[in-house]
């Protein structure tokens, strides 16, 4: 992917909030499509999981979003029985992955990988969020209390 079109992939991954309905659908189908025929050629584990839902590679080269429902459906126990190694795609390096893990509050933690690569534009996004609703900076913190005080004591928290 050339410099230009990386940037120009960004800008309209980053704006697609502001298109028309249409383009984003478009837009949407197009991602969707690369990153099932990606996983379909370089991840066995989603690969059967493509296979087992009746979905072949020349199903994904005209795939819709009308379609999601012949994806199947996952959750954490799909994961847990494998590797998180697992499912990282075969050509992407593992070391561009950071493990995370939930606290397990429900009961087992879940670990998950993130890529580094994408955390950036991640909080752009949120950043972008924020800035349409008037923000320029980092949103306040919030601060939880028992009951609010009859004077604000703290401008800047969000109560």
């Amino acid at each position: 992917m050339t410099r230009i079109f990386r940037r120009l992939w960004f800008t309209i991954w980053k704006n697609t909030d502001v298109l028309p309905r249409s383009l984003i659908t478009l837009w949407q189908e197009y991602r969707l499509r690369i990153l099932l025929k990606h996983h379909f050629v370089n991840n066995l584990f989603y690969r059967g999981l493509l296979l087992s839902s009746k979905l072949e590679f020349n199903d994904l080269l005209k795939f819709k979003l009308k379609d999601l429902s012949r994806l199947p459906v996952l959750n954490k126990d799909t994961f847990r029985d494998r590797g998180v190694e697992q499912c990282i795609s075969q050509n992407i390096p593992v070391w561009r992955f950071d493990i995370r893990s939930t606290s397990g509050s429900t009961g087992e933690p879940f670990r998950f990988p993130t890529d580094r690569k994408y955390w950036g534009l991640a909080n752009e996004i949120y950043e972008k969020v924020w800035r349409g609703h008037g923000s320029y900076k980092k949103p306040p913190r919030i601060l939880f209390i028992h009951a609010i005080p009859e004077k604000n004591i703290y401008p800047d928290k969000l109560y």
